[in-house]
């Protein structure tokens, strides 16, 4: 039986004699980052210590996640990437606040995160991941630092001999992958993926190029061609597509205006929960007044603002004339129970954008980028875009309007 061996050693620490009264500094603060060691590896587990009469916030920045953060004097997080790591102490004294790094070394990832997990689809608990994979199932799964392009394959949706417009990409090597597939021509990936078994969708025919941008544990990327593919036509028609072309009789456009039936047309809410404004709404007669102090004023985004959506060319136009691309993606979500799929306006600008009152009031008014879909059905369209905290959305409530 393989016995294994924790200790801690080698620890990054800075030491000094202090007092509760003191005045704790960079220089004479007790604390110190400790890799725990499995087999006489540092592994991406770490003990942080903190021994002065200080508060103290610790954060550790991730490779595929937001930061790792911990408020407590004494505890074990983790870092996602071999080699030197920094944590860094946020320190808030009685003088004034500090800040003081802590350089570790890690050799082996022996701790997957959530995120690492759901990205490389292994499933386990430290020391025994395997991978999900369905042609690897059950294999041993780690992240590591090795790249084999004959471990990549791609599968095109085929369908009574018509080349289709679904992939399903997999990647066997123990690496986080970037998925992306460009129409020729097209400045922006019409679809991307991340996730190491996962599936791309693309909305018209074409040729396309597919790339894998690959993420080795030690932080190195580089991006391989996959190949290019031809898209005969839509073998899978995403009902969500369908539905904003306007159902199988429509033209491939549809325009859209605030709903006269929600009590609450525009307003904010939980991101990831329920599908229009709960935290305060502003009326459709309100509106007016709201979206008249926002660029584009009334115009763009009053009573009477509307919006096109032109899934033949992916564009879409406000009322006002202003015009940008956008870009469906229906297997892109916040969680699949919740939301339908994302539309995204790659080029939009603070002064050009599209959706009424599309910007972030609680951020300078800077114009949201991604939008995902709630509800997609009987001639109505609700669109919520998240705040940078992640925690906070604004809801938009709006139902079809009649072609003259």
């Amino acid at each position: 039986m393989l016995t294994l061996l924790y200790t801690s050693c080698d620890p990054s620490s800075d030491s000094g004699s202090t007092g509760f009264m003191e005045n704790v500094t960079a220089e004479s603060v007790d604390a110190k980052v400790t890799p725990v060691v499995v087999n006489g590896k540092n592994t991406n587990r770490l003990v942080i210590e903190n021994h002065s009469p200080i508060t103290s916030q610790w954060s550790a920045s991730q490779l595929a996640e937001d930061a790792v953060t911990s408020s407590k004097a004494y505890d074990t997080i983790y870092v996602t990437k071999l080699g030197e790591n920094t944590v860094t102490m946020h320190c808030k004294n009685i003088g004034s606040d500090f800040t003081k790094d802590f350089n570790v070394n890690v050799d082996e990832i022996s701790y997957l995160s959530a995120e690492l997990q759901k990205r490389l689809c292994v499933e386990g608990s430290e020391g025994n991941y395997k991978s999900k994979i369905a042609s690897i199932k059950g294999q041993p799964a780690q992240f590591g630092t090795e790249f084999d392009k004959a471990k990549v394959k791609v599968v095109q949706e085929i369908k009574e001999g018509v080349k289709g417009n679904v992939f399903t990409v997999e990647n066997d090597n123990a690496t986080l992958a970037d998925w992306a597939i460009t129409k020729d021509g097209a400045n922006e990936p019409m679809a991307t993926a991340n996730l190491n078994d996962d599936k791309l969708m693309v909305v018209e025919p074409g040729h396309y190029t597919l790339t894998l941008t690959y993420t080795l544990a030690n932080g190195s990327k580089d991006t391989y061609t996959v190949s290019t593919f031809d898209v005969e036509d839509l073998t899978t028609v995403p009902q969500l597509l369908q539905y904003l072309k306007g159902g199988e009789n429509g033209d491939g456009t549809t325009t859209w205006e605030w709903s006269k039936k929600a009590s609450s047309v525009w307003g904010n809410g939980p991101f990831g929960s329920g599908n229009k404004p709960q935290w305060w709404g502003v009326s459709l007669t309100d509106i007016e007044g709201q979206g008249s102090g926002k660029n584009g004023g009334a115009a763009r985004n009053g009573t009477n603002a509307s919006f096109t959506l032109d899934m033949n060319n992916n564009t879409a136009t406000n009322a006002d004339g202003t015009t940008l691309p956008i870009k469906l993606n229906v297997l892109e979500h916040k969680d699949a129970s919740w939301d339908q799929g994302t539309i995204t306006f790659p080029t939009v600008t603070n002064d050009k954008f599209v959706i009424p009152m599309g910007v972030n009031v609680n951020e300078g008014n800077a114009a949201f980028q991604k939008y995902y879909v709630l509800v997609s059905s009987d001639d109505k369209l609700v669109l919520t875009a998240a705040e940078s905290n992640g925690a906070n959305a604004w809801f938009y409530v709006f139902t079809k309007k009649t072609k003259k």
